[in-house]
């Protein structure tokens, strides 16, 4: 039997998770994500939700296995190379990607068991996800 999987595209600039800004009022923390980031974060999303019929499939509830390619688009200076090897950084890169598919795709990113990521140089900027039940 083969396992569940399924695969998202987006046609979107790449947006990596920035550090959380902390602030203190009246002796209480207060934590923020960058305007940047929670944009991304809800339209990779509602893109996600378009994709995936959750109703029809459900939350991924298991493990998981994921892959994700993160395409940049090519600047005339590295006509000849295929890596994207400049900021930002491929870890942070993820970690939004992940956040945006809680709650939409599985329940939560602590799912994800097994993880393969790349950034490379394309025509178009664009985000695509792998994830497979395992």
């Amino acid at each position: 039997m083969e396992s569940p999987s399924l695969r998202l595209h987006f046609n979107i600039d790449p947006v990596a998770k920035s550090r959380p800004r902390f602030s203190a009022i009246n002796g209480r923390v207060n934590v923020r994500t960058d305007t940047k980031v929670r944009q991304f974060e809800r339209i990779i999303g509602l893109m996600a939700k378009n994709q995936f019929n959750k109703n029809a499939d459900g939350l991924k509830t298991g493990p998981l296995k994921m892959e994700v390619t993160f395409f940049f688009k090519r600047p005339k200076s590295a006509s000849k190379r295929i890596h994207h090897t400049v900021k930002p950084d491929l870890s942070n890169l993820v970690k939004s990607v992940e956040d945006a598919l809680n709650g939409i795709v599985y329940v939560d990113d602590a799912q994800i068991v097994e993880l393969s990521v790349i950034k490379v140089y394309d025509s178009a900027p664009g985000i695509e996800v792998f994830i497979e039940e395992i």
